[in-house]
């Protein structure tokens, strides 16, 4: 079966070269890979990444909750239709966690009230104080966030330097 995002049909229109990811048929190139960087880089672009994840909240306080939790005003879209949005930690900052969430969090139920902000709660205290990122040089965002990270990676240099002489 293949599977379809909500572009689906502007992406045909347009004469996108599709490719097939995991049964989803998602854009690949409109024109080439140079132009279309050239373009991102000058003007503007697009990438739908709507096959990549979702997150079910239901209950009473759902919308308060999401408002709370996401840099996008959930006011611009009416009930049944989707907006892109980053968590934000309660400090306001923007963390990459959309795919670990989606593995971490969507497949667990939740069933009492409380129990999937407890959840996100725990998952970014992980992601932000325990979870070291290759990206910032094997150090947690707290570590970047509070200067430590260029001590700590100097540490380590200097460790296994000399475990190694």
């Amino acid at each position: 079966m293949k599977l379809l995002t909500p572009f689906y049909d502007k992406h045909l229109e347009y004469g996108v070269t599709l490719i097939d990811v995991r049964g989803w048929q998602l854009a690949a190139v409109y024109t080439s890979v140079e132009e279309e960087y050239r373009m991102v880089r000058e003007r503007a672009g697009f990438i739908d990444y709507s096959f990549q994840s979702a997150i079910a909240v239901a209950g009473r306080d759902a919308f308060s909750f999401l408002q709370k939790i996401l840099d996008n005003d959930l006011r611009k879209i009416s009930s049944g239709k989707a907006i892109y949005s980053s968590i934000l930690d309660e400090t306001g900052k923007i963390e990459r966690y959309h795919r670990t969430i989606k593995g971490e969090l969507s497949l667990m139920p939740y069933e009492m009230p409380g129990e999937l902000e407890e959840a996100l709660r725990t998952f970014i205290d992980y992601y932000n104080h325990r979870r070291y990122h290759e990206g910032l040089g094997d150090v947690t965002p707290y570590d970047v966030y509070t200067g430590r990270h260029l001590e700590i990676i100097q540490q380590r240099k200097e460790a296994r330097a000399g475990h190694y002489r």
